[in-house]
Order: structure tokens, then sequence, then C-alpha cells
């Protein structure tokens, strides 16, 4: 089975630069040997973290098949390779993080300087591996009991409803 389709519906209340990531979670995503799902197949459920300004709430999941539970809040990490050229070079952050981030350079040491998403280096140019917690909610879709001749694709969507709280 090929992975759902997942698309975020924003309602007219919410801003324009409002944050919302939707991705799979390579926590729960792992097949027997422990590595990564690139592709899912019937049976397999897959897991995807919302992350989200703290204004918005999520008002309604629906899928064209299957459904979706909502497992609770969970935190991940994530780590970027980010070149700070100078002291003025402001970055964002995939996500708002829970903690503060820390860095592990390549030749030139900084410390990290953050302002809600947005990372600055002390001590510049640097380049190095910018580390940093986040909470999501975790979901699990749950495909429909199929059968799929070999080569056959069963394709779903997901349709993730948000609001401003």
């Amino acid at each position: 089975m090929s992975g759902p389709t997942i698309v975020v519906s924003f309602g007219d209340s919410v801003d324009s630069d409002a944050l919302f990531v939707v991705e799979l979670d390579d926590t729960m995503n792992l097949d027997d040997e422990g590595n990564v799902k690139t592709s899912f197949f019937p049976g397999d459920n897959v897991y995807f973290l919302m992350h989200y300004d703290p204004n918005l709430e999520v008002t309604s999941i629906k899928t064209t098949s299957g459904q979706v539970e909502l497992q609770g809040r969970v935190y991940r990490e994530n780590t970027m390779e980010i070149f700070f050229q100078d002291s003025t070079d402001e970055h964002d952050l995939t996500h708002n993080p829970s903690s503060h981030p820390t860095g592990v350079f390549d030749g030139r040491q900084s410390s990290i300087i953050r302002s809600g998403r947005k990372v600055k280096a002390a001590s510049t140019p640097c380049i190095g591996d910018i580390t940093y917690s986040y909470s999501a909610d975790l979901a699990r879709f749950i495909p429909p009991t199929i059968t799929l001749e070999e080569g056959e694709q069963y394709r779903v969507g997901v349709v993730i409803h948000v609001e401003e709280k």
C-alpha cells in the first residue's frame, strides 16, 4: 500500500504565519530490523506527528478509508545542520523547541542564541549540527483490511482540520 496522503486544512481564523508540521514518526515507524520504513503495506500502522503553534488546535481528522487514533503527546529530538555566516545570520528551526538548542560545531565553536524558533550563533562564521527537543501529538493511522495483488496500490487520504483556539 502506498503511504497516506496527508493534507492540513486551515480554517479562516488561522494566521498565515502559523506553524503546523506533519511528519512521519521515525521512532514508531520501524521495520523488523529497526530501520525506518519508507513504504507501508496492508496491515501496517502508520504513525505520524503533528507539531503546531500553541494557539492552534486540531478540530477534526478525517480519512478516505481506515481511521486515525490520537496516541497522546510525545517528545522527539531534531538535528539540523546550520551554517551561520555572520552575527546577523538568523535561521528558523523546523519546530518550536521545548528545550534550548545545543550545537556541535566543526571548527569555530559557538553558543546558540534563541528567540522562539529563530537561532543565531554568538561566534561566526560557524557550521554545526543544532539539536533540540520538541513536543508533538502522535497519531496512528489504522488502514482498512484490504487484499492487494502484487504491484497494486490502495490510496488513502487524511485531512487534518485546524483552527485558531
